[in-house]
């Protein structure tokens, strides 16, 4: 094989392996779902919290429901676990206890 040949084939593999990265993430323009707008606007009401981001989202349908479980986390650093089993429900919020760098909930 010549160098140009190996270089050829090392992009596409890079190019194929962004394509999947992109595949897995899903849309980049895709609107965040109704839950964490309410989830946003809940936090910001009842705790003073603005959101940066969300993580450990989880969203099981089950027998008909949406029960709904994820991690926020506040520009303050402050954290709480929220949790729906309904969607005419309000989250449950706990806050996240923090020990000097830990965090723990």
């Amino acid at each position: 094989m010549t160098g140009d040949t190996v270089g050829m084939r090392s992009r596409a593999y890079a190019t194929a392996a962004a394509m999947l990265i992109l595949a897995a993430a899903g849309p980049v323009s895709a609107a965040e779902p109704g839950w964490q707008t309410k989830l946003t606007r809940q936090l910001a009401a009842e705790e003073g919290c603005t959101v940066a981001f969300y993580s450990q989202i989880s969203v099981v349908r089950q027998n008909g429901r949406e029960i709904i479980a994820a991690r926020a986390h506040c520009e303050d650093r402050r954290a709480f676990d929220a949790t729906r089993i309904s969607p005419a429900e309000v989250f449950d919020l706990r806050e996240c206890a923090t020990s000097g760098d830990e965090r723990t909930c």
